[in-house]
């Protein structure tokens, strides 16, 4: 299997599930797109996207080289962030540029956080340009949104048991 089918498959078999289960989180934040990552202490992973040719296009140029939340954990640390807030020039030019003027995926934030098997699971969220409602929800409402967000990775988690055996490894 090349790195493209086995990134692919998560989202092949499950994109309609992680849309039904971030659902709730979803219509809170106003999110239009959606991506879910799980990391083991080890660095193998299996993704999950709710929009098919954002995970094409990001294979396509490999952003996963520039993408934040594609890192070992151990390089890596628990709470959110504002994907506009990184420094990194390449990220900024390339792949937030592509997500927001391509994908209308703006306003968009990470949520991290460390498992106790030593990996993490993280969400990135996004929004049209004209939601501004999805900060003002992640400031004003942070625990009511990380309580949505663990109670979504619980449901990920026991329903993607092949995915979980087939995790990848971008590290090897």
């Amino acid at each position: 299997m090349m790195l493209t089918d086995e990134f692919f498959l998560g989202t092949k078999l499950y994109h309609k599930k992680l849309t039904e289960i971030c659902k709730p989180i979803a219509k809170y934040l106003g999110s239009n797109h959606v991506i879910y990552v799980n990391i083991d202490k080890h660095g193998k992973t299996f993704s999950i996207c709710n929009n098919y040719k954002w995970v094409e296009r990001f294979l396509e140029e490999k952003y996963y080289v520039l993408d934040p939340l594609m890192v070992h954990p151990k390089n890596i640390h628990n709470g959110f962030s504002f994907d506009s807030a990184s420094e990194d020039k390449e990220f900024k030019d390339m792949l937030l540029y592509d997500a927001i003027v391509k994908f209308d995926w703006c306003h968009s934030f990470a949520y991290i956080e460390k498992t106790t098997d030593g990996g993490y699971f993280g969400f990135d969220f996004g929004t049209t340009k004209e939601n501004y409602q999805i900060i003002n929800r992640l400031i004003n409402e942070s625990s009511l949104v990380k309580k949505m967000i663990r109670q979504a990775h619980k449901k990920i988690m026991s329903t993607t048991l092949d995915l979980q055996d087939k995790k990848m490894d971008f590290w090897a």
